[in-house]
C-alpha cells in the first residue's frame, strides 16, 4: 500500500486542489486563524502557512489535511502537502 501511495501522490496533490474536492463531516466547518499560530494535529505544520492554508477545522486538522484522504499519513503526508505547495502554486 505504501507504495502505492507514494506513485500516486502528484496525482492526490492535484486532486487536493480541486475546488469541486469538499471536506464532509467534522471537516465542514474551518475556522480562520489570525492572531496565534496553531499545530495541525494531522500534519504538525503550523496553521496559517503556505502548505495548510489559514484555516483549521474543529477537528484541529488544517485545510489541506481535510482534503487529503486519510490513508496518507506521517512523511507522505507532509511531502503530499509540500508538492501541493510546489507544484499546483497553493501560495498563490
Amino acid at each position: 500500500m505504501l507504495h502505492k501511495v507514494h506513485k500516486m501522490l502528484k496525482i492526490l496533490a492535484a486532486e487536493s486542489m480541486s475546488k469541486s474536492f469538499e471536506p464532509k463531516g467534522t471537516f465542514v466547518k474551518l475556522i480562520e486563524v489570525t492572531n496565534n499560530p496553531k499545530m495541525c494535529n494531522r500534519c504538525h505544520f503550523f496553521v496559517p502557512s503556505a502548505q495548510t492554508g489559514k484555516f483549521i477545522s474543529a477537528s484541529g486538522w488544517c485545510e489541506a489535511c481535510t482534503k487529503i484522504p486519510p490513508y496518507v499519513a506521517g512523511d507522505m503526508l507532509r511531502k503530499c502537502l509540500n508538492l501541493r505547495y510546489k507544484t499546483y502554486g497553493m501560495h498563490k
